[in-house]
This record gives C-alpha cells, sequence and structure tokens, in this order.
C-alpha cells in the first residue's frame, strides 16, 4: 500500500508544481471560474461586488466601455458603483440580469447604455439560477470546484496576461475599480473593417423591445430609476439611412422608457467627432467622458 501510494505522489507531484508554478506566475491574471459562455461575462461577475450599490450599470460593451466611471462616480459624489456591462449583451440579457441585480443590489439608479446592435438575436448561454447563486455566494472561488473546465482556465489565463493590461486594444479588460474599460486613443491600433462597420436596422427584434417594457415594469415596480442612453454612432459612417433608421429606433425606445417613468437620453442628437472612436459604434476614453457627462445632467434634472 505505501508502495502504491508513493507512485501516486510520484505522478502528481509534477502536476502539483505545474499549476502551483502557473498560478504564482499569473496570480494577477487567473481566470475567472467558467460560469457561463461568455469570457467578458465571467471575469466581471467574478469582480461583482458583495455589498449593496447606489448605481448599477449594465449593458453590453456599449455600456461597459462607452460609460466612463471616473466621471460618472465623481460628478454623483461618489456613490456606490459596479459596470456590469459585457460582451455580447442583448436587451433580453439585460431582462434576464435585471430582477437578479435589483435583488442582489437594491441600487436606486439602474443605468443602461445601449445601441440599436443590442436589440439584435441573443448569442449567449447562461443558467440565471445558476448565476443567481454564484453571485450571492460569500466566496466565489468555490467556483472553480462547480465549474471546473482546465482548458478554459489555461487559455483565459493567458488570455489575461494581455487583455488585462492594455487599454489600446478592442479585447481589453482593462477594468478600472467599478469594472467599467476606458480605450485609450493613445496607441489604439485601428481595424479598418471595424472602422467602417456601422449599424444594421436589419436585424432588430421585436422581442427585444418587449423585454425592454419589462425591464421598465420591473425597475418602476421596485421604485428604482432607470435612465436609458441611447449611444451615438461616429460622424463619418452618418448618413440619411442611418438618421431615419435610429430617428424610428429612438422613438420607440423613448415611448417605452418614459411610460414607465424612466428617463430616456439620446446622445444621437449631438454630433459626434471620428477623433472620439476607436471604430463606429465605440468611444473612447474622451468620448466616454462626454458621453458620461451628458448623462450626468439628465441624473440632475431628475433631482
Amino acid at each position: 500500500m505505501k508502495h502504491f501510494l508513493k507512485k501516486i505522489g510520484l505522478f502528481l507531484s509534477p502536476i502539483a508544481v505545474f499549476f502551483i508554478s502557473f498560478g504564482v506566475w499569473n496570480h494577477r491574471y487567473l481566470a475567472a471560474p467558467r460560469v457561463t459562455n461568455s469570457y467578458c461575462l465571467n471575469e466581471k461577475l467574478y469582480r461583482a461586488p458583495y455589498d449593496t450599490l447606489d448605481v448599477l450599470a449594465i449593458g453590453s460593451s456599449m455600456t461597459m466601455i462607452n460609460l466612463n466611471s471616473e466621471v460618472l462616480v465623481n460628478g454623483l459624489a461618489n456613490p456606490r458603483f459596479y459596470n456590469f456591462g459585457s460582451w455580447g449583451f442583448n436587451i433580453q440579457d439585460v431582462y434576464s440580469f435585471t430582477e437578479l441585480l435589483v435583488e442582489r443590489y437594491k441600487p436606486s439608479i439602474f443605468i443602461i447604455v445601449s445601441n440599436a446592435v443590442d436589440f439584435r438575436p441573443k448569442d449567449l448561454e447562461y443558467d440565471i439560477n445558476e448565476v443567481r447563486l454564484y453571485l450571492k455566494s460569500s466566496c466565489r472561488s468555490l467556483g472553480y470546484l462547480n465549474y471546473l473546465d482546465l482548458k478554459y482556465f489555461i487559455k483565459k489565463t493567458m488570455e489575461n496576461r494581455e487583455n488585462m493590461s492594455a487599454p489600446d486594444i478592442y479585447s481589453s479588460l482593462f477594468f478600472d475599480q467599478w469594472g467599467g474599460v476606458a480605450l485609450h486613443k493613445e496607441g489604439f491600433e485601428i481595424r479598418k473593417y471595424r472602422w467602417n462597420h456601422g449599424l444594421l436596422f436589419d436585424q432588430l427584434l421585436e422581442s427585444n423591445y418587449v423585454e425592454l417594457e419589462e425591464i421598465c415594469r420591473v425597475l418602476n415596480d421596485r421604485s428604482t430609476k432607470l435612465f436609458f442612453v441611447l449611444s451615438p454612432l461616429r460622424e463619418g459612417l452618418v448618413d440619411d439611412n442611418y438618421r431615419k433608421s435610429i430617428k424610428l429606433h429612438a422613438d420607440r425606445v423613448r415611448g417605452i422608457v418614459e411610460s414607465k417613468g424612466g428617463t430616456f437620453v439620446d446622445t444621437t442628437l449631438y454630433k459626434w467627432e471620428d477623433k472620439l472612436f476607436v471604430d463606429g459604434t465605440h468611444l473612447n476614453a474622451d468620448g466616454g467622458c462626454r458621453l458620461s457627462e451628458i448623462l450626468l445632467q439628465a441624473i440632475g434634472e431628475k433631482k
């Protein structure tokens, strides 16, 4: 028996040494448990606060990138704030998370920064009940046992080494202390395809407008103030077709949001110079500051 245990020990020792060394070398970049099929969302959920919040933001990368945390927090006199925005979120995802997050964090202000792209078909996969239990857990590190996937863990840890240290790449997860990502314009390598890519209005689903109505209903029932921000397109892509299509979308969204007591902030009514963007729809840090200042003005008017 002792001989058998010795052989097992000799077999496992190199594996243990590997994982200990890997963890020490990458301790700042260790990938979060694979709770969902979204790498970005997994990292965001793992870092989510345990305490209640005053202000909560959620949505796609429009929320994560185009909302500047520092401007918002300073303008609201340092509230407890977290940005749950994540790549690939659509309005259906926002609805799936709304009741959970309002119940868990009890915010008084709920912010959605969105664009027409967020009304496309759903891509993400997750069990919202599992996410609920994960967020309520007092130790999210136990998620490594419940969602063990070594291949994913190693791969994403290596990706984190770049994404979490670079604010000048499209895949940046250079989170600030509130979960937002402010993209630097200096040194940013803009890709031609993304720079010239606008919005496709033929992919908008009617069901997402219905989901938005439900989001507004949930927030209204809980006396949580909704601020829905329609994010802009860079000036170089604005044409008559866009103006017509975005107005139809804006009018529809405004009607839904305001009918439930929410505030609709239409930033597309302003001119947005190309120098404020890193592609067609994502703002750099300067653009994010401007959008956040417009939002702050709207919040101030509602006080």
